[in-house]
């Protein structure tokens, strides 16, 4: 695995936060919300727990990368998973549910607290996918080039738990 620029574990924790706090502030507002259904109340608390799952994953995976003595490139790979994870489902659920939400019959404030939610998740979600190395290739699917263009050189089985990342 390919070290992880600093980059990419700065654009994945602030994902990961933001996550936290759009998600958190869901299940106080679903805790009470006194005309929901216990089947509505399930559904939501499901989904929101799973957002802040994921995102308490990314932070202790960032953490355990970080510790001497981390085991080989596997956090690295798993972190890279969950992150890349967090952001796509989390750009599919804001598109998706925010569309029905412009669409919908909500005041217009509501809307346009959702719409920031889906906006900064999304901006969020994107820079976490174009730091990685997916995201930095090519246009034909070459190795991964630096910010200035230049393609990096392998760093064999080297990655973010190495401590060699910057």
């Amino acid at each position: 695995m390919r070290a992880m620029p600093p980059q990419r574990i700065q654009w994945m924790l602030a994902l990961a936060g933001w996550t936290l706090f759009a998600w958190t502030n869901r299940i106080r507002n679903v805790v009470v919300d006194d005309e929901l259904t216990d089947v509505g109340r399930a559904w939501r608390l499901g989904v929101s727990v799973a957002f802040v799952a994921a995102a308490v994953g990314v932070v202790g995976l960032v953490l355990a990368a970080r510790r001497p003595g981390a085991i080989g490139g596997a956090i690295g790979v798993a972190l890279d998973r969950l992150a890349t994870g967090l952001a796509v489902i989390g750009s599919a659920w804001w598109l998706v549910r925010g569309i029905q939400i412009l669409v919908g019959d909500w005041d217009l404030g509501f809307k346009v607290v959702h719409t920031v939610l889906a906006v900064v998740t999304i901006g969020l979600s994107v820079m976490v996918v174009l730091t990685g190395d997916r995201g930095r290739r090519g246009r034909f699917g070459g190795a991964p080039t630096s910010a200035g263009g230049a393609q990096e050189a392998p760093t064999g089985s080297e990655g973010y738990a190495s401590g060699r990342h910057g």
